[in-house]
């Protein structure tokens, strides 16, 4: 059971280091001007990690109440997510 949650705990780490670093390169092409890169690009890959949970929670509440929806709802989700939500760049 402690490899699990080790398992769990680097699939998160990893997941987060990846937006951040994605967030700074961001915040590095469109916003240079602004100081503390690294802070700003921890925070909005963060952000953009809970919003994925958040998604992905919703998506497997609404699977509960339905027969095998997860595959039909995770594609436009995913389409959503990385797809509009850099375009407005709330997160990057």
């Amino acid at each position: 059971m402690d490899s699990e949650i080790l398992g769990y705990v680097v699939y998160v780490t990893t997941k987060i280091t990846a937006y951040a670093s994605w967030c700074y390169l961001g915040v590095r092409l469109f916003d240079p001007a602004r100081t503390q890169l690294a802070g700003i690009a921890a925070i909005y890959g963060f952000a953009r990690f809970l919003l994925g949970l958040v998604a992905g929670i919703g998506i497997f509440l609404a699977a509960l109440e339905m027969n095998n929806a997860t595959r039909i709802a995770d594609v436009p989700l995913g389409i959503l997510e990385g797809g509009v939500v850099p375009v407005g760049r709330p997160f990057c």
